[in-house]
């Protein structure tokens, strides 16, 4: 059995709500962001669901002391991204 991802549950509440904001020693701060970039781009029914939907969507980080925010930055697509 595969294991879950320790990142799994803010990448889900980061999917529901559009905004995270995650707690970490800043020496942690671009592995977790990493970390969650990776998560989105492997979430292939996420990505199918934005396709559909005629979106993408971008991942932003905030890094600010100890805390890290992200957002979910919806943006369209037209002819010329095709």
């Amino acid at each position: 059995m595969a294991q879950v991802s320790i990142y799994q549950q803010a990448w889900e509440k980061l999917k529901q709500t559009k905004y995270c904001t995650l707690v970490a020693e800043p020496r942690f701060h671009a592995r977790i962001i990493k970390a969650m970039k990776k998560r989105k781009d492997t979430d292939k029914a996420y990505k199918f669901l934005c396709e559909e939907a005629g979106t993408t969507e971008r991942l932003e980080s905030i890094s600010n002391g100890n805390e890290i925010k992200f957002r979910l930055k919806k943006t369209r697509y037209g002819i010329g991204d095709l």
